[in-house]
């Protein structure tokens, strides 16, 4: 099996259980693949952009024969070049080499999976016939396509790979703005990911950011009020301020006294925190006091505690 696709990352404390219930789990079998397997988890996984750009060839494929390597159909390419029709993947070192707790590996015939391949190289390292590939990242380069929501996940495959195929740097980063006025799910989540990576919140984000702030899901709202927390601290640090800095002031106070998730009213508190503003003593002071969860009122006493000068 290979890893699902997940919009929201495990919290570090779950992280932290896991990790040490490896730790203790693999103990018989020696101190180092018990390491191995930690350090995997504590690791933050790549993303469905980065798995992506880490490939030479990216293709969608259906499994036609599973043996010592795979026989994969090439459906369609998706990054690189390939001229035939099949191509073998080589995966059973990777399984005999993953550490503890990794997912196993499998080519189910019939199966349709985005692959994330690179050229297969033998013990002095070159190169094999041309039809022979490896996963790269082990099991993260099969990324299988589930019954349903495979066309949403194929769709942003092959957006993040023309993206990725652009040479001007300027484009790509306008690009990667662009998706988060994609409808598809999975291209936004890509969306802020790169820009929160890479912190490029502008003011030509303005209206994708209110539109989110004011969305249905959570997660996206909770990534709009962290890219505002990025404007805000530059636009602090650099003097140059927003042209839209108050109503997107505004829009992040709605936010930390009226939504329903706690989680998003403490995310909003964090960006208004980077603007240091006095302004905001008196709305923090009162969140602090009545919000009725403990997380959202000791983000607000610490927003409190910064703009009266204290530590």
């Amino acid at each position: 099996m290979t890893e699902p696709l997940a919009f929201l990352r495990p919290h570090a404390s779950v992280m932290a259980f896991a990790a040490l219930g490896l730790l203790v789990a693999a103990a018989g079998a020696g101190f180092t693949a018990a390491l191995a397997a930690t350090e995997e988890l504590k690791a933050v996984p790549p993303t469905l952009y980065e798995r992506i750009a880490s490939g030479s060839l990216v293709i969608r494929g259906r499994v036609r024969v599973s043996g010592k390597r795979a026989t994969v159909d090439v459906l369609e390419i998706m990054k690189g070049s390939y001229a035939a029709s099949t191509l073998q993947v080589a995966y059973r070192s990777d399984n005999f080499n993953r550490a503890p707790g990794s997912p196993k590996i499998e080519f189910p015939e019939g199966q349709e999976s985005i692959l994330v391949l690179d050229r297969e190289r033998d013990d002095r390292d070159r190169l094999r016939a041309e039809d022979r590939w490896e996963l790269v990242g082990g099991w993260r380069g099969k990324i299988d396509l589930p019954p349903e929501g495979g066309p949403a996940l194929v769709q942003a495959a092959q957006k993040l790979a023309s993206i990725q195929a652009m040479r001007n740097q300027m484009d790509v980063w306008n690009a990667q703005r662009d998706l988060l006025r994609e409808v598809n799910p999975i291209l936004v989540t890509a969306g802020f990911e790169e820009i929160l990576k890479f912190h490029l919140g502008d003011e030509s984000l303005v209206s994708s950011l209110l539109t989110h702030l004011d969305g249905p899901r959570p997660e996206f709202r909770i990534q709009a009020c962290r890219v505002l927390g990025q404007m805000f601290g530059k636009g602090r640090r650099t003097g140059k301020e927003l042209p839209s800095a108050d109503l997107l002031t505004s829009e992040a106070l709605a936010r930390a006294t009226g939504d329903e998730s706690p989680d998003v009213r403490a995310e909003a508190i964090r960006a208004l925190r980077e603007l240091r503003s006095k302004d905001l003593l008196d709305p923090l002071a009162r969140i602090a006091s009545s919000d009725p969860s403990q997380m959202v009122r000791l983000e607000a006493q610490l927003g409190v505690m910064e703009l009266r000068g204290g530590s």
